[in-house]
């Protein structure tokens, strides 16, 4: 808060907002990254906070969405400028405050003394965004974040947005199977978060005559006009199995 009050506009930051609510935040953070693809970062208070936020964060994990963090109680009893120092320390200790969402997370972390906080973050960050997207937990105990900064040993610093695929079923068809060099869309309903993936599906459907039958579809996959989109109902047209 105080790099913030201090900062003159020539260094850029993350646009804080705060938010009444936990759960009102991570469902904020969860439309901002849907409708962005960018990312969006939530931080709560200890214990406290991080149960407030897990219906949220439970939604995240099955929509593949962005990242979370928390604050941490704070551990010594004196010694330290981030000592407890208030009532409220001890009632809001926990033996493994991660467990309450590490079902939920891809990866979770305590920031540890003499670490980069921009590296820990940095790697936060990449297992985040990297497919299959979903939520990661970092938490800051207070004694650690009173330490002075450590400098990370390198530069690690490369914009985050959406991913693009590397190669298209295009590049593939003449070299390798078709079965392997598909659009991978037949376990989700999740093409449609990259754009250019929309525009690939469309022409691979209509080269091959390949129906496509959206189910419980979250995101825009194919344009509805398209001749191979026939709806939103596998059971119309595939068989239970036996």
């Amino acid at each position: 808060m105080e790099s913030l009050s201090r900062n003159t506009g020539s260094t850029k930051f993350p646009r804080f907002i705060t938010v009444p609510h936990e759960n009102v935040a991570m469902a904020m953070a969860h439309g901002y990254y849907r409708t962005s693809g960018k990312l969006a970062a939530v931080m709560v208070h200890v214990t406290v906070g991080t149960a407030n936020s897990i219906c949220g964060l439970m939604n995240a994990a099955r929509d593949g969405v962005r990242t979370a963090r928390r604050g941490r109680t704070p551990l010594t009893e004196t010694g330290h400028v981030g000592s407890r120092n208030r009532s409220i320390h001890w009632g809001q200790e926990a033996f493994d405050q991660g467990g309450m969402v590490r079902e939920f997370c891809k990866w979770d972390y305590e920031l540890r003394t003499g670490q980069p906080v921009d590296a820990v973050v940095d790697r936060a960050l990449d297992i985040a965004m990297s497919e299959p997207r979903g939520p990661v937990y970092l938490t800051l105990p207070r004694e650690v974040l009173g330490n002075p900064a450590v400098h990370a040993r390198r530069d690690t610093v490369r914009p985050l947005g959406v991913m693009s695929p590397s190669r298209t079923w295009r590049d593939r068809r003449s070299s390798e199977p078709y079965c392997q060099g598909r659009i991978s869309a037949d376990r989700d309903s999740s093409v449609g978060r990259n754009p250019a993936a929309v525009s690939e599906l469309a022409a691979l459907a209509q080269e091959f005559a390949i129906p496509v039958v959206q189910s419980e579809a979250r995101d825009f996959n194919l344009p509805t006009d398209h001749a191979m989109h026939i709806g939103y109902e596998p059971g119309t047209w595939l068989a239970k199995p036996t």
